[in-house]
């Protein structure tokens, strides 16, 4: 069924002129997701329309009163009653567009929910996304961007990433500057190129594949910036220590957008920490020695355990799982083992 929420009607919603039964259909209308967003949209065009401000004109009285007493003037003054004051809009107008807002956004709502748009991935999905300017981003398992929800400005595009994402950044004619913030005192600012971003608990990543970037980052002390070429490596520990190196296969960072983990000489206990961000599965590891054993290769996978399964073919270890939580083994464990761990 076609909807009949107009731009119009919104805009008389807002305005307080609407019936109650438009504003029924407006309540209904709004709970879907696609609609709220088109409702942000003209609430904003609205907003810019009708800039509301009150004057709050009795503490003003107020203030004013004690100044002329201050000056010894009669006390006839603090009698004085003022005239009416116009206002911009009649307070059921105010009323109305106020109980809108509540009314649909109560509980949720907030200045960043207007200005930004979320998009969030759940364990094992991945998201691809083509921004307002064009740029592409795939985003990775586990992971939040944020992108303003009514496109970028004149002097800067910029993106709030939490977790891993994976950019395709277009240039544009006046060379806009393209900056992906991170929760780790490290942004990324570009003006068009590939790279692959990683921010999560565990510390952060920046991987260049091709164009030029320049990290901006803070040691403790100062704010600095470094420049990167294609194949350039930076990361972070979770205490902030940073650390640069050269990879001539940049790509193997991002193959995660096909589902592909490609490991270089990584420890087990690394591997684990990946597919736990990724998967949102704990993974417990019995042997000290299993742990720290280092694997390369390249395996594509869908979950976990599929990837266990694979690198398991070696003969090196076995696991069982149950309710979310996977146990591994030098030898073959047991439920028991597994019941242990949870105490």
């Amino acid at each position: 069924m076609e909807s009949n929420i107009t731009k119009e009607v919104i805009f008389s919603y807002l305005a307080g002129s609407c019936t109650a039964l438009q504003k029924s259909l407006i309540d209904d209308w709004v709970k879907d997701e696609v609609n709220r967003e088109l409702f942000f949209s003209w609430l904003y065009e609205w907003e810019k329309k009708n800039a509301q401000y009150q004057v709050d004109v009795e503490a003003g009285l107020d203030r004013h009163r004690a100044w002329v007493m201050s000056l010894g003037e009669s006390e006839a003054v603090a009698d004085f009653k003022p005239p009416v004051v116009g206002r911009l809009f009649p307070p059921r107008i105010v009323a109305a567009a106020c109980g809108l807002l509540m009314t649909l956004l109560a509980g949720w709502l907030s200045q960043d929910v207007i200005r930004y748009k979320t998009y969030e991935t759940d364990f094992g999905e991945i998201r691809k996304i083509t921004l307002s300017d064009g740029s592409k981003v795939v985003v990775n398992a586990n992971s939040t961007l944020r992108v303003p929800r009514f496109g970028f400005g004149n002097s800067k595009r910029e993106v709030l990433l939490t977790g891993e994402a994976s950019f395709d950044v277009v240039h544009t004619q006046n060379h806009t500057r393209f900056v992906v913030k991170t929760n780790k005192n490290m942004n990324v600012e570009v003006l068009g190129t590939e790279f692959d971003v990683y921010a999560r608990s565990s510390g952060a990543r920046v991987v260049l594949n091709t164009g030029k970037i320049q990290l901006h980052y803070s040691d403790g002390h100062n704010d600095q910036k470094l420049t990167l070429k294609p194949g350039d490596l930076v990361s972070m520990d979770r205490k902030g220590k940073m650390t640069m190196s050269h990879t001539a296969q940049p790509q193997n960072y991002s193959a995660w957008k096909y589902h592909r983990f490609v490991f270089e000489d990584e420890s087990f206990r690394q591997i684990c920490n990946r597919l736990e961000e990724t998967f949102g599965t704990e993974i417990i590891i019995r042997d000290r020695a299993l742990a720290d054993k280092e694997i390369s290769g390249s395996f594509t996978a869908l979950d976990a355990e599929e990837l266990l399964d694979l690198l398991s073919l070696a003969g090196d270890f076995s696991y069982i799982s149950k309710d979310s939580r996977i146990i591994v083994s030098g030898d073959t464990p047991s439920v028991n083992d597994l019941e242990t761990q949870k105490e």
